[in-house]
């Protein structure tokens, strides 16, 4: 593997690449000049495999932050440029160009030639961010002020907060100087035609804003009116009023409180308006322009006299100009803002020369016929209004002693009871303050509850059936308000209780929150009372196909409902109509969950199977209620669910919105157990992909994501379970072909699992154990097993070489005539294992060939009860020398959970004619070949202290 070199060195970062290179510096001395070669030959690499892809996007990671090598940009500026890399992969690859490059006008050049690529569209840049990343570099040393509004575009994902984003949200102010930022705003209001709808997509039209703002507090004070002008347009081209613009409000409360202190300003900027309309035949809305200009500033003292003069100064050039500004100043005058200095006397003195303006005064200061009109109206309006409350008080006063006696028209309770959820003041405010009909009111209210007129729950439903509601129901529950201050609810009788609740479902009030006190003790009190009710009511609105239905939710994610929906679940679910809306699946979905959590489950289970044999329920349905039966009681549901759902997509929908993500309350995910996870993973997972998890980059949440998602969560639920049959689930998901799309996943769970599954099996020894170990005698787990075998295995090689049986010679194939020859491995393996077992307990077996994990074998396994120790053997000239520590001992023999990680490399020394290592050149001895196989492993710190290396050395001896 190319790889392999860079790929060990990556690993010896350890923290860095556990945190996912988020720490700087984490895997920084891994990019040195030392490891350059093995760099480029990841980056040259042809593979354009998802796999390879995102390993070279984390070499480029690790180049971003080590020591520079310069000699490296050229092949990184080729990486950028190249589009059948990912995008993430250019990015990454021009971060660590700008990284190892020097600061010069080279790079300087270079990157502004990439920058002038993408733009021309030779060089792709789908999400901008090569872009974001070359403007932070050259602004605003080699991209000037002037040029730099060029490069605001609408392609891209709008929503993308990456570097472009970052770029012109607040590294383009913060890398500008004051003299820059007031460059920025001479070019932008020619600019901002064309930017608008690019500022709209990119939800940065505060930035103009936000510009003008900073450019007024800084330079505002030395800016001549010309420029000042031109820089108040910038807010212009958006269609709200700056005013109560949504999109800047901030930066609009300092441009309009700089204006307010500059009074002198603002007088200058309608000058310079006034100049300029009038060479436009559009002057009228040219000079609201100018007014927008000042973003809601108030105007100064003295702003009518300064129309008027005006006014007057254009009388003869420019007559309906003059008319126009008059008109402001009576305004002025009438409105009393800037009218300091302004009388109707001053008007008429300054105009009295000016025969228009004199005419047009006399039509301004008198009133039109329609004004005339209008404040007529306005003035019968008010009379009305008043002769109307005076009414409604003599009515209210005449009635007094009905509301004391309790005695009132419903409908006159029914208006009381309005205000009196209208706020604290709208009673007294409606009876004029007037605090003996307010008390009035309020014991009408009160004793409303005890009136012989009230209708019974069944007559309040049937009504709501016909959409009508009673005179007085509000009453009722603002008479329930007033009586909970003195009296406990919980403590009333039944048939009081169950109007309260009737009334209350069919109100408004019933979807407001908070809920009223006096509910919320009856729920925990009464739970029988207002299950009877919700049941009536939800029933009603079954019938007449309502959508939504009031407090059902809450029954499966309240746990103030839990009484509730014990009663109320079964009944309500027995009623649902067989065939429904779609709509109404909301509703069902939160009864079917409420029954999972409260129902009794054989009953629950008795109506699940009488209303999935009816075949008049539409597949939406079905799915939902196989979905509560595979809950309730998987073994009965689960294959009819599968034969259900299987290869198609619309029921596979349904059931994962069934499923998705519940509240804790509802049910567990870990509660339906190995077979019923399998059947999800494998029923969503055939019509999603992992990668729909994140497929809209516009911020909304698809049915496809939630799914996605779902069946992620699934799997790695799945894998947490430490269980044989747990890796038997896994093992099917990753051969069914139905799952390409999440075969990645699903092997990363399966090792993942592999290893919970190991380090769950572990028990810690007692003291018997330990003193039987410490004695010799049998191993208590894993790790005294690995210790005891390399000790033998030790004593085993100072036999071969120091014993006087010469038994170096089981190892050799000596044919008479011809050079002995090393034996074939496994003759090797066998000749080693026959001298082995004598030197350990009987209680230990050691057997060829150990299965492991996916039909692969060790040579030996040696084992103790119900634990054991792979051992990989190697001959010192095999060409999987160096790489079996790592690729077969630990990838597929020690991740077996009953081994707890631990495992042997046993290499058998031939003499000098050993391979060579990755690293160059060939061990001498035993000795340095066992040093050599730990080096060039690079183990973990775990990994070495369960990772054994032993050398035995079998050569023949020289001479």
């Amino acid at each position: 593997d190319g790889r392999r070199p860079l790929v060990e060195a990556l690993k010896r970062g350890g923290a860095g690449l556990a945190s996912g290179w988020t720490s700087a510096g984490s895997g920084g001395p891994l990019a040195t000049s030392e490891m350059e070669a093995d760099l480029r030959k990841v980056l040259l690499d042809t593979d354009r495999s998802r796999d390879h892809q995102a390993f070279t996007d984390f070499a480029l990671r690790f180049l971003g932050e080590g020591t520079p090598l310069p000699d490296i940009g050229g092949l990184l500026l080729e990486l950028v440029r190249d589009a059948t890399r990912w995008p993430r992969v250019n990015t990454s690859a021009l971060s660590a160009f700008i990284h190892n490059c020097p600061r010069n006008q080279d790079r300087a050049d270079e990157l502004k030639s990439l920058l002038a690529d993408i733009r021309a569209g030779r060089v792709s840049d789908p999400d901008k961010e090569l872009s974001g990343a070359l403007l932070i570099q050259l602004y605003p040393q080699q991209l000037p002020p002037s040029e730099i509004w060029e490069y605001l575009s609408e392609q891209g994902h709008p929503e993308l907060r990456g570097r472009y984003r970052r770029f012109w949200d607040t590294r383009l102010i913060e890398q500008s100087s004051e003299e820059q930022m007031a460059e920025l705003l001479d070019h932008l209001p020619l600019r901002l035609p064309r930017l608008r709808t690019a500022l709209d997509r990119r939800r940065l039209s505060a930035l103009p804003l936000k510009l003008l703002a900073l450019g007024l507090e800084i330079q505002g004070d030395h800016l001549e009116p010309e420029r000042l002008y031109d820089w108040l347009s910038v807010g212009l081209l958006w269609d709200e009023d700056p005013q109560t613009s949504r999109f800047g409000a901030e930066p609009i409360r300092r441009i309009r409180d700089w204006l307010e202190q500059h009074p002198e300003s603002r007088k200058a900027v309608y000058a310079e308006g006034l100049d300029r309309s009038l060479s436009s035949d559009e002057f009228q809305s040219f000079l609201f322009n100018v007014r927008k200009r000042l973003y809601g500033a108030s105007p100064p003292p003295d702003f009518g006299l300064w129309f008027l003069e005006r006014a007057a100064s254009l009388a003869g050039e420019r007559p309906h100009v003059a008319e126009y500004l008059l008109g402001w100043a009576v305004d002025a005058h009438r409105e009393h803002s800037g009218q300091a200095g302004l009388s109707l006397e001053v008007l008429r003195e300054r105009t009295q020369e000016k025969a228009t303006l004199r005419e047009r005064l006399d039509q301004l200061v008198s009133p039109s016929p329609l004004e005339k009109q209008l404040e007529e109206d306005g003035h019968r309006w008010r009379q009305d209004g008043e002769e109307q409350q005076r009414r409604w008080l003599d009515h209210v006063r005449s009635n007094r002693t009905e509301l004391l006696e309790n005695r009132a028209a419903p409908s006159l309770l029914h208006h009381m009871a309005e205000l009196f959820f209208s706020g604290p003041k709208a009673l007294e405010e409606d009876l004029g303050g007037d605090t003996g009909l307010i008390d009035a009111a309020l014991a009408g209210l009160r004793n409303s509850i005890y009136r012989e007129d009230v209708p019974t729950p069944e007559e309040i439903l049937h009504l709501r059936e016909q959409d009508k509601v009673h005179y007085l129901g509000e009453p009722y529950l603002a008479g329930i308000a007033e009586a909970e201050k003195t009296t406990d609810v919980t403590q009333w009788d039944d048939d009081r209780v169950r109007r309260a609740i009737a009334f209350y479902y069919c109100s408004e009030l019933s979807d407001h929150n908070p809920e009223p006190d006096w509910y919320r003790r009856l729920l925990v009190r009464r739970p029988r009372i207002i299950a009877d009710v919700q049941v009536q009511f939800a029933v009603s609105a079954f019938r007449r196909g309502r959508e939504h239905i009031a407090k059902l939710w809450e029954l499966s994610c309240e746990s103030e409902y839990a009484g509730v929906a014990r009663q109320a679940s079964l009944p309500l679910l027995r009623a649902f109509p067989t065939r429904c809306k779609l709509k109404q699946m909301q509703a069902l979905d939160s009864l079917l969950k409420a029954a999972i959590q409260h129902a009794d489950r054989p009953s629950f289970q008795e109506l699940i199977d009488t209303k999935l044999s009816r075949r008049s329920m539409n597949d939406a349905q079905r799915v939902y209620w196989l979905a509560a039966g595979v809950i309730v009681a998987p073994g009965v549901y689960r294959d009819q669910l599968r034969d259900f759902a299987q290869s198609r997509e619309d029921r596979t929908r349904h059931l994962m919105a069934f499923f998705g993500i519940p509240r804790p309350a509802q049910f567990s995910f870990d509660e339906l157990g190995h077979p019923t996870l399998e059947l999800l993973i494998l029923l969503g997972g055939s019509s999603v992909g992992p990668d729909q998890q994140w497929a809209d980059k516009a911020g909304f949440v698809t049915p496809a994501m939630q799914a996605s998602r779902l069946v992620g969560d699934l799997i790695r639920r799945l894998a947490a379970f430490p269980t044989q049959e747990a890796s038997d689930a896994l093992g099917r998901l990753v051969a069914d072909q139905e799952l390409s799309q999440w075969h990645g996943v699903l092997s990363r769970a399966q090792d993942e699992q592999r290893v919970i599954r190991r380090d769950a099996g572990y028990r810690h020894p007692d003291i018997e154990q330990v003193c039987q170990t410490l004695e010799g005698a049998t191993p208590a787990n894993a790790a005294d097993l690995a210790a005891l075998l390399m000790d033998r295995l030790e004593e085993l090689a100072r036999q071969i070489r120091t014993g006087n049986t010469d038994d170096w010679h089981q190892y050799w194939n000596e044919p008479s005539g011809e050079s002995p020859t090393p034996k074939h491995e496994d003759q090797c393996r066998d000749a080693l294992l026959s001298d082995l077992r004598p030197l350990i307990p009987a209680e230990v077996d050691a057997q060829p060939e150990g299965p492991y994990a996916n039909d692969k074998r060790a040579d030996i396994r040696v084992s103790c009860r119900d634990f054991q120790v792979p051992v990989e053997v190697k001959k010192s000239m095999h060409p999987k020398l160096w790489s079996a520590v790592r690729d077969q001992l630990i990838a597929k023999y020690t991740i077996a959970p009953d081994t707890g990680g631990y495992g042997v490399y046993l290499v058998l020394w031939f003499g000098k004619d050993t391979k060579p290592s990755p690293s160059g050149g060939r061990p001498a001895d035993p000795e340095e070949l066992c040093e050599r196989l730990a080096a060039e492993a690079d183990l973990t710190p775990l990994e070495a202290r369960k990772i054994s290396i032993c050398v035995v050395d079998v050569s023949r001896p020289a001479g």
